[in-house]
């Protein structure tokens, strides 16, 4: 509930203006006139304190012809009210994504646990632009990537690859005759027993 103080204001600013009789602007008078600072927190006390919307209406309507010494005794009574409690909004945290370090650039093949199917996969590692430290799979299907379904399926192919994942890069060239690094075709008996080209051997130090 306002207090008289405010009350009283209200009656001032509320007073009718006579239609017929033509008033002249008023010269600002900054001894008179609320400072900018005055006005700004009234705005911010009516809006954001605990009202009727008819008060916070009558306030905000009589602003215009309170004076300095109105709109301090107004104020005063203002900041003595409870605050409007407002929800504050839930923010959902994404979990960063699990980079799987240990997994490089590369072709892998491994055992589908769900179905003890051997399936192959392309994992890529931008080095470059927006997705720069992220990790993708995606399975290989003849000549074409199928994106992994959810993010579970996911999680379980990267702990596959994780549990020998030089075992899973050499399996891919051994199973397809490409290299599991770079996919280039393998064309001497000891690439494709190892699975990957002689090249990518020196590059990856095996």
């Amino acid at each position: 509930m306002l207090n008289e103080v405010l009350e009283r204001c209200l009656r001032e600013v509320q007073k009718p203006t006579p239609v017929a009789v033509a008033v002249a602007p008023r010269t600002p008078d900054p001894l008179y006139d609320p400072s900018p600072a005055q006005i700004q927190y009234y705005k911010v006390l009516v809006s954001d304190k605990q009202m009727t919307d008819l008060q916070r209406a009558d306030l905000t309507a009589g602003m215009g012809n309170l004076t300095k010494q109105q709109m301090s005794q107004a104020i005063s009574t203002l900041v003595a009210l409870p605050w409007i409690i407002r929800a504050v909004p839930q923010v959902s945290v994404k979990a960063p994504q699990k980079t799987w370090d240990t997994i490089g650039q590369g072709y892998y093949a491994v055992v589908d646990p769900k179905d003890q199917i051997l399936k192959f996969y392309k994992v890529q590692r931008p080095k470059k632009g927006n997705w720069t430290g992220f990790v993708f799979i995606k399975r290989v299907s003849g000549e074409n990537l199928e994106p992994v379904g959810s993010a579970q399926e996911r999680e379980v192919i990267f702990k596959e690859i994780e549990k020998d994942v030089m075992g899973a890069l050499k399996r891919y060239g051994q199973e397809i005759g490409q290299c599991g690094h770079c996919k280039k075709q393998l064309t001497d008996a000891d690439s494709r027993a190892f699975g990957i080209g002689p090249v990518c051997r020196k590059a990856l130090g095996v």
